[in-house]
């Protein structure tokens, strides 16, 4: 299936934030990044915004979650 037929059903997460990524050097991207702690919580190279009434951006990140916090075995 080329590219340009994909649905959004067919497109992997990865994809999805390559096309909603914000631009590189995004100001809230780079912010975010300065809050960061290495292992637990990260921004990729690529990373989605969403706007808030609030004066700011919510920016994605990944938070790291032990098996065992998690309750997991």
């Amino acid at each position: 299936m080329s590219e340009s037929t994909k649905t959004l059903k067919d497109l992997t997460f990865a994809e999805c934030v390559v096309a909603f990524a914000a631009p590189e050097g995004d100001p809230y991207v780079e912010a975010a990044r300065k809050k960061t702690i290495e292992g637990e919580l990260e921004v990729d190279d690529r990373s989605v915004l969403s706007r808030s009434d609030d004066g700011g951006q919510y920016v994605m990140a990944w938070l790291w979650v032990t098996d065992e916090e998690a309750g997991v075995s």
